[in-house]
């Protein structure tokens, strides 16, 4: 076979062409290459925010304490957060503060818990091998709100008054128990009807039931005596008194007349200086009609 030379003309114009079919190939790869790029960008994986949690976090232990102001603490079955009753015990080093580890390592740092309507949250949590441990304290002193938490609301489909501008109540409940939802003065308000058997407090040695939660956050009791819960309210005296030992005038049918109080009512702030406002003043209160309130 003959091998020619090729001329230097020649060589430079065969290059050239060589070098454009390459280029021509490179472009059309490039292009294929960008296409299933921007193809494979435009996918729509998920539609909204996704929601994650670290994989490597998790509460190991849920304990409760088994009595006021007792020392011991028990598991909770399945290690579950209680609903009520309870508060949680904050993180930190004692022995029975609630607490967090990382890798083994007891390390609160960064991280912080808090505990409502029966749900912890978690926030600070960085590092994965996490894990907490909570401690719950039963609760000496209940609110208004943890109380009111405590019941399900009724509707108007069950018996309940339908609120507008004032309740209208057309049958009698004097059987079963509804908790119900209106308006007061001071916002919503909520009140039992019926015959209810879940709405007893004991305060200082006696015996009260919840009448109402006030809009403006106070509970509204009926004193029933020092017996037992749910059979007491037969002796709810506290004494055998006149109202009043004036009657020769109107203003004395009054609980209270300008700035003299009535017998009864006398009588009854000296109960109450007597057997609670000492212990209990800061969360009692009497108004003007003489109805003691939690606060």
């Amino acid at each position: 076979m003959k091998i020619e030379k090729l001329s230097k003309g020649r060589y430079i114009k065969t290059s050239i062409i060589v070098l454009v079919v390459i280029s021509i190939f490179g472009v059309i790869f490039i292009n294929k290459s960008k296409a299933k790029y921007r193809v494979t960008q435009s996918i729509q994986i998920v539609n909204g925010t996704v929601n994650y949690t670290n994989p490597d976090f998790s509460m190991l232990g849920v304990k409760v304490q088994s009595a006021k102001g007792s020392g011991t603490y028990v598991s909770t079955s399945g290690n579950k957060v209680p609903a009520s009753g309870y508060k949680l015990k904050p993180l930190g080093t004692g022995e029975t503060d609630s607490y967090c580890t990382i890798n083994g390592t007891k390390n609160n740092t960064g991280i912080s818990i808090s505990y409502a309507n029966g749900s912890v949250t978690f926030s600070g949590i960085k590092e994965q091998g996490t894990r907490c441990y909570l401690f719950f304290d039963l609760k000496t002193e209940i609110s208004g709100t943890d109380l009111l938490e405590e019941y399900t609301v009724n509707s108007t489909d069950d018996g309940c008054p339908n609120y507008e501008d004032a309740p209208s109540v057309t049958s009698v409940k004097s059987s079963g128990s509804l908790f119900c939802k209106g308006k007061d003065d001071f916002g919503d308000t909520y009140y039992f009807r019926g015959n209810p058997t879940n709405n007893w407090v004991k305060i200082g040695n006696f015996y009260w039931r919840i009448i109402r939660f006030n809009g403006n956050g106070s509970i509204r009791l009926i004193y029933s005596g020092n017996g037992k819960a749910e059979t007491s309210g037969a002796g709810t005296q506290t004494k055998t008194l006149g109202y009043n030992g004036r009657h020769n005038n109107a203003q004395y049918v009054k609980y209270v007349y300008g700035s003299t109080d009535s017998t009864i009512k006398a009588d009854l702030d000296s109960w109450y200086a007597t057997n609670l406002k000492s212990t209990y003043g800061s969360i009692l209160y009497v108004d003007s009609f003489g109805l003691s309130t939690i606060k």
